[in-house]
């Protein structure tokens, strides 16, 4: 149990740090210029909404990003989104929503 607290909590820091590089790179660069694909991939289950909005926020602003970056954002989002509407996760009684996916 320990082991497994610590490894979470060494990915959540890792995600954190993945997560400061794609927003803080240089201005002339383009976003997410310098992030490693291999650890943007590991880091981008750990974030939180909130932070892949910063993202993509960020990548508007910026205007040009790094493509292997902005393809692993779209998707892992595009991943989050398929296993919200998934039908497995609207169980029947499970709510409101499990009752409009019950009824339909």
């Amino acid at each position: 149990k320990e082991a497994a607290r610590r490894a979470a909590h060494q990915a959540a820091r890792q995600a954190s740090a993945v997560f400061r590089a794609v927003v803080q790179a240089p201005a002339p660069a383009p976003a997410g210029f310098g992030v490693e694909p291999g650890a943007l991939r590991q880091a981008l289950p750990w974030l939180r909404w909130r932070e892949i909005t910063i993202f993509a926020n960020h990548f508007g602003q910026r205007g040009v990003v790094v493509p292997e970056v902005s393809a692993q954002v779209a998707a892992e989002i595009g991943r989050r989104l398929s296993a919200a509407t998934a039908p497995a996760a609207f169980g029947a009684g499970s709510g409101e929503a499990g009752s409009r996916a019950a009824s339909s």
